[in-house]
This record gives structure tokens, C-alpha cells and sequence, in this order.
């Protein structure tokens, strides 16, 4: 996977499954740092403070992929691990997954915890709105109105979006552009150098479409 090919979800995602009296509730939502996600779980905790388990699976960092998972005294790798591969079977990140169990009486043995945290999981999040996500780079370029349109067509045809333009002596853009994309507009615009063109990166930036 190339650092373009990430969805995040939109919002938040709820779903409820149930087997052999156990109940499994999993909350699905976006995060983008551990500290949103820590505020996340703690409120889940304070509403299910009397579950048995509060699994969870994050992944986040589009730029340098990040991930864990948490058991929370589950038998390793039979809860954590099948949420956190809902994430990456969808492409997910920015995101993450706690599914909260009440334990009902009779033991599902491994097999049966990896389905059950894994489809409680799946049944989350096929209720999440998705954004397709691309790590970006934001350009800050400048140019006269005779050239005005040329610069337009370029960011236009790589697929860049201007955020913020002002029109002064000159015209100034903010564009943010895919992080794939990015060089080669910086290459077409720096060769527009002798009419009095000017680009340069500003930093990082991350870019959401709907699906």
C-alpha cells in the first residue's frame, strides 16, 4: 500500500452483536492523535464502567503508518488483533475501533472471540461514512494576471485544489496537493519561472474526499 491509498471514517459509527449471551458493542471513530483517542476510550469506559472487556484497535499517521491493538485480558490476539484487521482490510486509518463485551456466561474459546471481536468490528464500521485520505503538501505560489490562466490550468490538471487565493498586485495561491502529485506541478510551475512565477512548499497537509 502507497501512502495514498487510505480511507478515514466521518464521524462515528455504532454497532451491537450478540452471541451465546455475551454482548458485544462496538464504537467506531475518528481519531487523528493518541490523545483524542485516550478521551474516546475513557468516556466509553465511563458509559460500560460494568463490561467485562474494552478492546480496541487504532490506527493513525497517513505520513508514517502507526497501529496497536489491546487485548484487555482476552486470550492474546483473539480481540485487538481481528479489530485492528477490520482497519487494515479497509484501508483505514485516522480511526479506530473499541468493542466494549459483556461476557454472558459461556466461553466462546478462541475461534469463537476472533469472529465475534472481529465481526462486531466489521458491523461498526459498515456503518461509517468514509473520506478517502491523502497526505498533502500545501503550496504557497504567486504569479502576475497575464499568467494567470496558465498557472490555473496546471494546478487544475494535477489534481490540486486551491484553498485561498488573493488578488492583489499580483494573484496568490494556498493549494493543497497530493503528496504524489506535488512534484511534478512544482516542476511545470518552476519552469514558468521567467514570467515572474513562484512556488514554494509551505508543509503538510491532509486531503479528504467523500467516497
Amino acid at each position: 500500500m502507497n501512502s495514498t491509498d487510505f480511507n478515514t471514517i466521518s464521524g462515528s459509527c455504532t454497532a451491537d452483536y450478540r452471541i451465546l449471551g455475551s454482548k458485544f458493542l462496538a464504537f467506531g471513530f475518528a481519531c487523528e492523535c493518541a490523545k483524542t483517542f485516550a478521551e474516546q476510550l475513557a468516556s466509553i469506559k465511563k458509559l460500560h464502567h460494568s463490561a467485562t472487556h474494552h478492546c480496541y484497535a487504532w490506527r493513525m499517521n497517513p505520513h508514517e503508518p502507526e497501529e496497536f491493538s489491546q487485548d484487555d485480558g482476552e486470550p492474546s490476539g483473539t480481540a485487538g488483533l481481528p479489530i485492528l484487521n477490520e482497519l487494515r482490510s479497509r484501508s483505514l486509518i485516522n480511526c479506530a475501533v473499541v468493542v466494549v463485551r459483556y461476557y454472558g456466561g459461556t466461553k466462546l474459546g478462541k475461534p469463537g472471540l476472533i469472529d465475534a471481536y472481529g465481526r462486531s468490528a466489521a458491523l461498526c464500521l459498515d456503518e461509517a461514512g468514509l473520506l478517502q485520505l491523502q497526505p498533502g503538501i500545501i503550496l504557497e505560489m504567486s504569479c502576475g494576471y497575464p499568467v494567470k490562466k496558465q498557472v490555473d490550468y496546471l494546478v487544475t490538471q494535477s489534481g490540486a485544489h486551491i484553498e485561498d487565493a488573493v488578488y492583489t498586485e499580483e494573484v496568490s495561491y494556498t493549494v493543497h496537493a497530493a503528496t504524489g502529485t506535488a512534484p511534478a506541478l512544482l516542476l511545470a510551475l518552476e519552469k514558468l519561472n521567467y514570467l515572474g512565477v513562484s512556488c514554494r512548499t509551505a508543509g503538510e497537509v491532509l486531503i479528504t474526499e467523500p467516497l
